[in-house]
């Protein structure tokens, strides 16, 4: 999560968009670790966790086959 500002700055983001998505993942990862606590104590702990890598993955997943900033190719011309 450190480098996802350089990352998106290598896919063409604005200093200000990358600002952004770095805002939103952190306020992501703090609300899923307060809904994986909850559900951790209430669940199996091994259908959480798997359910939560298989959301890192596809996550990752997006990030590699992503072209650009929104997924829009760049035009040729």
């Amino acid at each position: 999560m450190i480098h996802m500002a350089a990352l998106l700055a290598d896919r063409g983001a604005t200093a200000q968009a990358a600002a952004l998505a770095s805002s939103l993942v952190g306020g992501g990862i703090l609300i899923s670790r307060l809904v994986s606590g909850y559900l951790l104590d209430r669940f199996f702990a091994a259908y959480i966790a798997a359910f939560f890598f298989c959301g890192v993955g596809v996550g990752i997943s997006l990030l590699r086959l992503s072209t650009g900033v929104g997924c829009v190719s760049p035009k040729k011309e």
